[in-house]
């Protein structure tokens, strides 16, 4: 996706089309807020997946075998 908004960029440069100026700059703010988030979600996940492993004694079962 992103690569595609960099062409838009890169194709936007000559022509001057305003409707990309205003448009681009919120897809990259959008675009990094969704990997931010991602990044939260697979911490988070991690975390619980952690936890649940611990409370369970489940890494003691797993170095066992």
């Amino acid at each position: 996706m992103l690569k595609k908004v960099a062409q838009l960029e890169a194709e936007n440069i000559n022509p001057e089309n305003h409707l990309l100026e205003k448009q681009l700059p919120e897809i990259h703010s959008k675009a990094d807020e969704t990997l931010n988030t991602a990044k939260a979600l697979k911490e988070e996940f991690a975390d619980a997946k952690n936890k649940f492993i611990k409370d369970n004694k489940l890494d003691e079962v797993m170095s066992e075998a």
